[in-house]
């Protein structure tokens, strides 16, 4: 009979990964956890804050969103108790309810006063259409700053109350 034509030729074995690059992911693993922790913690609330943030308005300004029309009327001193009282002109458009938890006044000196709203107190609920006026009180620090600015974190809008504002 006739030999086959075929040759057998044996091939070396290829290794599965190149010595050493084990180690290299591992460090770069672990380096993107290091810089991924601090870099979501402190940089996406930062970028959110810059593309989501809180809305300036002007004295004497309007501020127009979510169904709702907000303006600042006066900013008055009470003297007993020393406080500061801001009455807000709302107009809904659609049915708002005013969120009182987080409400500051910024005063010129930088110290924040939070709003002084009483406990048990349920929040102004305006149906579509109402045009009413909400008085915030804030208590007085006795340092006598002036108010500078009045936030609003819902919706997220700060309020100028002096020229020298935000």
């Amino acid at each position: 009979m006739s030999e086959s034509s075929r040759r057998r030729v044996a091939v070396p074995a290829e290794p599965d990964a190149p010595a050493g690059r084990g180690g290299c992911l591992r460090v770069a693993a672990i380096l993107g956890i290091l810089v991924g922790i601090p870099a979501g913690i402190f940089g996406v609330p930062a970028a959110v804050d810059f593309f989501y943030g809180e809305a300036d308005v002007a004295p004497g300004e309007a501020w127009r969103g979510e169904g709702v029309t907000i303006s600042v009327e006066t900013v008055l001193p009470a003297e007993a108790p020393p406080a500061w009282t801001v009455a807000l002109r709302v107009r809904a458009e659609e049915a708002w309810t005013f969120e009182p938890e987080g409400v500051e006044l910024e005063l010129a000196d930088g110290e924040r006063v939070p709003l002084d709203w009483p406990d048990g107190r349920a929040p102004p609920r305006l149906d579509e259409g109402a045009d009413e006026t909400i008085a915030l009180t804030f208590p007085r620090p006795d340092g006598g700053a002036e108010p500078r600015t009045l936030r609003l974190p819902d919706p997220g809008v700060r309020f100028a109350l002096a020229a020298d504002g935000p």
